[in-house]
């Protein structure tokens, strides 16, 4: 992964339905209309996994349909393994840090 700025990154983490990307459906729960996306990363001893969580929701406007929507982002790394999984919790800005920390980590391991 080669993302070079925080523009690409926010298009990288928005595509996360993207499985050629690396993203994979983790857990899908139709009967209760949600879904988790994930995408693993490791480099050496680092380990980042980000999360996303979405739910189905009937949109009313400007036509009804029902769509996916983005509920919740996670950043789980190796330190917040061992705790709950919704001590995870955040945001994508989050998910961007987290990535960029991984890509700084990972290009300093390589050198």
């Amino acid at each position: 992964m080669n993302l070079k700025n925080d523009k690409e990154r926010i298009a990288f983490l928005e595509d996360f339905r993207n499985t050629e990307n690396g993203w994979r459906l983790w857990k899908d729960m139709k009967s209760i209309g949600r879904r988790w996306w994930r995408l693993d990363l490791t480099r050496g001893f680092t380990k980042l996994a980000l999360i996303v969580e979405e739910e189905i929701q009937t949109i009313h406007y400007p036509a009804e349909r029902e769509e996916w929507v983005t509920k919740c982002w996670f950043v789980r790394n190796q330190f917040s393994e061992l705790g709950p999984f919704a001590d995870s919790r955040g945001s994508r800005t989050q998910a961007l840090t987290a990535l960029k920390d991984w890509q700084k980590i990972r290009k300093e391991v390589a050198e």
